[in-house]
């Protein structure tokens, strides 16, 4: 495929979100260069390894929408998106490769082909990218085949065992998931994970932590269907979001009580083996659409030798 600058810039923000979130440390039940939490099967390395081989991946999905305005995007919306999924389909693939068969970021592909489209078709017109725009379009471009998706699975069938772990979830328990984030225009992203960033980083706290506030942030909110994916249960889902307002009203990052209970909350999750994973998808979706506006550029500079140093454990703020 041919490139332009515009495909690049957006497909490596992508990356460093994904990478940076890796790094942060501190995120119940999640992986993190000190820990592999509630997963047996990966650590910090084969998330970097996996975030770095998707570069292409995402490039080529701004790619297609390259010469598409929003009106002719939103026209041919269902043959669009059909492209957009194979090309996510190509990047699992690459990543399957790279991880030696783990899902590290199945749910981070399909959010950062979306974005990364929808943000192509919006950069032109605009000469920073407002995050509500870019959520916007992307939700035009996927709404119709995301509810098919979801109204498709409904149907009398008992079995659920063909479905995937979120339609599984919606099916069983009413648990959007993933979907049912892109079909709100990613409301948990823009009412509280940017809002989060922001207010972490206008405060002065580092990268790493400040994405912590922001995964805990979204825990409280979104209806991750991946918290059910080892167990069928929807009182996990209520218990992450019951932790994670607990950990909200007692300060979070900015108090010592609030560290206190993210530790606490992390022991737990390991023990009962839940991993909040979509909502650590929607934390990178809230860094790059961040870095993306015009005061993410100034307030959020990427510097690849802090993350590093967090990898490393030099800089944990727990």
């Amino acid at each position: 495929m041919a490139t332009d600058e515009s495909a690049e810039f957006l497909a490596e923000d992508i990356v460093y979100a994904l990478a940076a979130e890796a790094a942060a440390e501190s995120k119940p039940g999640l992986v993190t260069a000190s820990q592999t939490a509630s997963h047996t099967d990966m650590d910090v390395f084969t998330l970097l390894r996996s975030a770095c081989s998707l570069r292409d991946t995402f490039r080529d999905a701004a790619l297609l929408c390259a010469n598409l305005d929003v009106g002719q995007a939103i026209n041919s919306c269902s043959s669009l998106f059909a492209e957009l999924r194979s090309i996510g389909k190509y990047g699992e693939q690459v990543m399957f490769r790279v991880t030696g068969g783990v899902n590290t970021h199945k749910g981070g592909i399909f959010l950062g082909v979306l974005l990364a489209a929808a943000a192509r078709i919006v950069v032109d017109r605009e000469p920073f990218l407002n995050p509500s725009q870019v959520c916007l379009v992307a939700r035009q471009l996927a709404f119709p085949a995301l509810l098919s998706d979801m109204i498709f699975s409904d149907d009398d069938s008992d079995s659920v065992d063909h479905l995937s772990g979120g339609l599984r979830a919606w099916r069983m328990f009413g648990v959007q998931g993933i979907r049912g984030e892109v079909i709100s225009g990613f409301s948990s992203v823009l009412n509280n994970g940017i809002p989060a960033l922001e207010l972490s980083l206008n405060r002065g706290v580092r990268i790493g932590a400040a994405l912590t506030h922001t995964l805990i942030s979204l825990m409280a909110v979104v209806q991750d269907s991946t918290v059910l994916n080892r167990v069928n249960d929807p009182k996990r889902l209520a218990l992450v979001q019951d932790r994670a307002n607990d950990i909200l009203a007692n300060g979070s990052i900015f108090t010592k009580r609030g560290k206190r209970l993210i530790r606490r909350a992390n022991g737990e999750f390991t023990r009962l083996r839940i991993s909040p994973g979509g909502a650590a998808d929607l934390t990178a979706v809230s860094l790059y659409l961040h870095l993306w506006s015009s005061h993410g550029r100034v307030a959020c500079k990427k510097n690849y030798s802090s993350l590093c140093e967090e990898v490393d454990g030099q800089s944990f703020w727990i």
